[in-house]
């Protein structure tokens, strides 16, 4: 075979890995820690997750008792929403447990501020707080 040869079945090999390359790396063998790429892959439950009035007042009301927090709040921030960051447990007998442990509260001052705090809903203690001075005209 000639070099021209040689490089098209070369070019024909790679090409016909890069399908099973890509196969064997989109799912992932599960260990201690969940891959976030399974949430673009479709691993996760369907359908939206309700959370009870009562949940987003504990949380927000765990969140207001923070010093750094009160601040933010007597400079303008409102509550505007609590997402919980659900954990998922399997067991030695495949049983799956789910459980809110941990939430982020939204605050927003109008157009002007968010920021984002972390609850700790066991300990009922705030363990983070991000925030971010924006301008939209």
């Amino acid at each position: 075979m000639d070099r021209k040869n040689v490089l098209i079945a070369l070019s024909l090999i790679t090409l016909a890995a890069v399908p099973v390359v890509v196969a064997l790396t989109e799912h992932p063998i599960y260990y201690d820690v969940y891959d976030m790429r399974n949430m673009r892959m479709g691993w996760r439950p369907h359908g939206f997750i309700q959370v009870s009035t009562e949940f987003k007042n504990h949380v927000i009301s765990i969140a207001s008792n923070d010093e750094d927090v009160q601040t933010l709040l007597n400079d303008g921030y409102n509550a505007t929403g609590v997402s919980p960051i659900i954990n998922y447990t399997i067991n030695a007998n495949g049983d799956v447990t789910m459980k809110a442990a941990n939430a982020i509260v939204v605050l927003r001052k109008s157009t002007r501020g968010i920021a984002y705090v972390w609850v700790n809903v066991e300990t009922e203690k705030v363990t983070r707080i991000a925030t971010s001075r924006t301008v939209i005209r």
